[in-house]
């Protein structure tokens, strides 16, 4: 199947955009700056960014695009099939991924069932467990 140039220009893009919206960089501060346990999620002043589009969502954007040429019984994806695709896309991304806190698109709320900023406080209440454990602040008899 031929992909139009129109069409192509339009999912990239759409694609870009769509990771654009998504990104955010968070400075993380952690719970202990003393931890020196090697893992990278808890050093000071991380960056943490994710993003609301993968891979695979521009790879199924392309397949929807096809998809739709198909259904006119076309050989070539033109720039209306790939503003569909893009739009059914976005649609699926804001019914099944949206965070309800934020409003924003969160893909690991696909993925993981959970949202990034949630996996970030499990992550960070479990460092500070850690820490306190190996430094004695806290003993395997309190946690009971």
């Amino acid at each position: 199947m031929e992909i139009q140039e129109e069409a192509i220009v339009t999912m990239q893009a759409s694609y870009v955009a769509m990771r654009e919206k998504g990104r955010e960089t968070n400075q993380r501060r952690a719970p202990n700056p003393g931890f020196r346990g090697g893992r990278q999620n808890s050093f000071e002043g991380l960056q943490q960014t994710h993003f609301s589009a993968t891979v695979g969502q521009l790879e199924s954007m392309i397949r929807l695009a096809e998809g739709g040429a198909r259904l006119w019984l076309s050989d070539r994806v033109t720039r209306e099939d790939a503003e569909e695709a893009s739009r059914l896309i976005n649609s699926a991304l804001k019914t099944t991924a949206t965070n309800r806190h934020t409003g924003q698109i969160d893909v690991d709320l696909l993925f993981s069932g959970t949202t990034a900023e949630r996996r970030r406080e499990i992550t960070d209440m479990s460092s500070m467990v850690l820490n306190a454990l190996r430094d004695g602040t806290l003993s395997h008899t309190e946690l009971s």
